[in-house]
Order: structure tokens, then sequence, then C-alpha cells
């Protein structure tokens, strides 16, 4: 088996940001190491789970790009574009 793809989630409140975050919490072949929306957001620093009415996931979600980028070293970014 291969080592699973690390993903970084960008407009995590976001309908699509939302939507990519269930498709990989249960894929087997991604797996997210960090999550990040608007720097002001009162989600920022909330769990991922939290967020999407899940369990925790142990994910805490950053406040923008940059942070979540040098925090994680991702191999993939998801952002709505």
């Amino acid at each position: 088996m291969s080592q699973k793809k690390k993903v970084v989630i960008g407009g995590i409140n976001g309908r699509m940001g939302r939507a990519s975050s269930r498709l990989l919490l249960d894929s087997d072949e991604f797996e997210i190491i960090g999550a990040y929306g608007k720097p002001d957001a009162s989600y920022v620093g909330q769990d991922l789970g939290t967020l999407l009415a899940l369990p925790t996931t142990g994910i805490a979600i950053i406040k923008n790009f940059h942070s979540a980028c040098a925090k994680t070293n991702p191999d993939i970014v998801v952002e709505r574009g």
C-alpha cells in the first residue's frame, strides 16, 4: 500500500471546503493534515470535526494559507479558486 497523500484544505467554512473535508476524511488515499479559513474567523483554532459536526479529528483550523503550509508541509492544497 502506498503512503497517503497529505492534504491541506482552504476555505474550510465554505461549501466546497466542507464538502471536500467530508470526502477526504473518509478516504484511504488522502489524509487531511491541515485546514485554514479567514484569519479573523471565530472558527480558527477550532477542531475540524467540530466545525463539520463530526467527531473531533485533532486537526486545528489555522488562520491562513501560509501558516497552514508552513506548519504541515502538505503534498496537496485544495482551495476553491
